[in-house]
């Protein structure tokens, strides 16, 4: 086509089927382009920054106030520390508009829980334990199931068709993940087997506005970073939407547990289980402050400049005569590990601010 002497030609972009013209993206988008096909081949149209700027999205919907977002969940922890129990106790406050962890359910809805290592008989025997009433009165909002197909072949279709049955769905439980993961055939990436496995779950929790908790276990041993701790590649925590992880001493009922999420910020919460039920402590920071880490971070705060161990602990054992030297060493050691205060240099502290 001819253009006048002003006018530049529009360049074009080769294809299997000729050429296509190539444009400026326009400024605005009334809505979401569809797929245009060249040839075989289908090319997707990109939108512009004011069209996303302009757009509202809904606030983030939780199927727990402040514990479980709406999405998919990976709810990881050591084997036989709790966990089965606590996504019971979540399952059971979402069934039946209950309390779990401190907080109230609003908008109760039908749960699924796939039971796939408990089987019936635990699962009729923590139910007794956790809501206590006459059968005939029991919610038809609780659903479970002891079996179930593993993904690529009818647990993603299965899921579906329950959902699809049940309206007012508000919650998966799929306990464990190990139960549903597909078999590796070949020598297939790691990341990319685990990714798989979860990825589905993340899709279906979107497209049905329902949250998906998979309960799994963590990795011996405690790294820095306790995203790491969470058995399998990074593929896992990288195709969900959240993460609860549970961190507990065996022979111990308090634990920590750790919400790391996409859309909201990161929280510890002290919780404490005394079976079959698990209730809230508090903030974890708060919770992991002795009374002699209390003590110590007044003096530091107070202070407002670096002190050696010795003037610490004179003034720690002012308030606290049981103090020995060794235990305010080693007390200041886990403190500054834990981030809470700054070791400037050896035997000398700071507070952190």
């Amino acid at each position: 086509m001819p253009t006048s002497k002003n006018q530049q030609p529009i360049p074009r972009i080769a294809t299997q089927s000729g050429t296509i013209p190539q444009r400026n993206c326009a400024t605005t988008e009334p809505k979401p382009q569809p797929l245009v096909k060249v040839g075989t081949k289908k090319i997707v149209k990109s939108k512009s920054l004011s069209y996303l700027m302009a757009k509202e999205f809904p606030p983030t919907r939780w199927t727990v106030p402040e514990i479980l977002p709406e999405g998919a969940t990976l709810l990881a922890g050591a084997p036989k520390m709790g966990k089965s129990i606590l996504a019971l106790n979540i399952a059971i406050a979402v069934a039946t508009e209950g309390n779990t962890l401190g907080q109230k359910v609003e908008q109760p809805g039908q749960v699924l829980y796939l039971a796939l290592e408990d089987g019936e008989r635990r699962l009729k025997e923590r139910i007794a334990l956790l809501y206590p009433i006459e059968a005939n009165n029991y919610t038809d909002n609780f659903c479970y199931a002891d079996e179930w197909p593993t993904v690529g072949d009818g647990c993603e279709e299965s899921l579906v068709a329950w959902l699809e049955e049940h309206k007012n769905a508000k919650l998966i439980i799929i306990d464990t993940l190990k139960r549903v993961k597909p078999r590796t055939r070949g020598n297939r990436n790691s990341y990319d087997v685990d990714y798989e496995s979860v990825a589905c779950f993340q899709s279906i929790a979107k497209k049905y506005y329902v949250a998906i908790l998979i309960v799994h276990h963590t990795r011996k041993g405690n790294s820095d970073d306790v995203m790491e701790d969470i058995s399998g590649s990074t593929g896992l925590p990288g195709a969900v939407d959240n993460a609860l992880i549970l961190k507990r001493v065996r022979s111990k009922n308090d634990a920590i547990l750790h919400l790391f999420s996409r859309d909201i910020e990161e929280k510890e919460m002290a919780i404490s289980l005394s079976f079959p039920r698990w209730t809230l402590l508090g903030n974890a920071q708060e919770y992991k402050m002795s009374a002699e880490r209390k003590a110590i971070m007044e003096i530091l705060k107070e202070a407002d400049r670096e002190m050696p161990l010795a003037e610490i602990f004179a003034l720690v054992q002012e308030g606290n005569k049981g103090a020995t030297y060794n235990s305010t060493q080693v007390t200041l050691y886990r403190m500054s590990k834990d981030g809470l205060i700054d070791m400037t240099r050896r035997g000398h502290y700071k507070f952190r601010a």
